[in-house]
């Protein structure tokens, strides 16, 4: 059977660490549970690594570490890439201010992820 192929952004990651929100964390918890199991590919982009950059250092240590153990394919920015999120944008899909969230879903349409 065909592993889905699943785009992980940064709030997905967070979520395993942060204990404030729990039901997100239980949930997330089980996704990743599967993830170690091997019932799917996971990816990330280059994105993901440069919002991690803006976290506090506690948190960015936490998030290269669950990075690190889960070893997702990590994806690179294209023209294609960003064509398409210019296009996401020039139809108003969502505020210019969310345009890093244009990007993800970028990636993963490019790269053709199932989700």
């Amino acid at each position: 059977m065909k592993k889905l192929k699943l785009y992980i952004e940064t709030s997905v990651w967070n979520f395993l660490i942060s204990s404030d929100v729990p039901y997100e964390q239980k949930i997330t918890k089980e996704l990743f549970n599967e993830i170690k199991s091997g019932e799917f590919e996971i990816y990330i982009s280059e994105l993901v690594y440069a919002e991690i950059e803006k976290a506090p250092q506690d948190i960015k240590n936490k998030l290269k570490k669950l990075i690190e153990k889960y070893e997702p394919t990590v994806l690179e920015s294209t023209k294609k890439v960003e064509e398409l999120t210019e296009k996401y944008m020039s139809e108003k899909i969502v505020p210019e201010k969310y345009k890093d969230d244009l990007l993800h879903i970028a990636f993963a349409v490019v790269y053709n992820l199932d989700m």
